[in-house]
C-alpha cells in the first residue's frame, strides 16, 4: 500500500513586518521565529514544503533552510524592491 505524502505551505508575515501588520491585533504574539518555523516544516513535512517571503528577506530566510533549496525568485520584484528602497 502506498504511503500518504504530506506537504505544507507557510505564508507568515515576512521578517520584520509582524508589528506593522498585526501589532494592533489582540492576539499579536510578536515577530515570527522563522528559524523555528523552518525547523518545524523540515521535521513535520519531510515530503516537501514551501515558505513564502519577501525578496528583501531572502538573505535572512535562505540560510535557515537545509540544502538544497529550490524555488522561484521573482527578479523583477527583487529589483523593484531595491529600487524603491524597500530593502534595508
Amino acid at each position: 500500500m502506498a504511503r500518504t505524502m504530506r506537504f505544507a505551505y507557510a505564508d507568515p508575515p515576512y521578517p520584520g513586518q509582524s508589528w506593522r501588520l498585526y501589532g494592533d491585533h489582540v492576539d499579536y504574539a510578536g515577530e515570527v521565529d522563522h528559524r523555528e518555523l523552518v525547523a518545524r516544516l523540515v521535521d513535520e513535512f519531510p515530503d516537501g514544503w514551501a515558505l513564502s517571503t519577501s525578496a528583501c528577506a531572502l538573505h535572512t530566510v535562505l540560510p535557515l533552510c537545509p540544502a538544497p533549496v529550490h524555488g522561484p525568485v521573482d527578479p523583477v520584484a527583487s529589483e523593484r524592491a531595491a529600487t524603491l528602497g524597500l530593502c534595508p
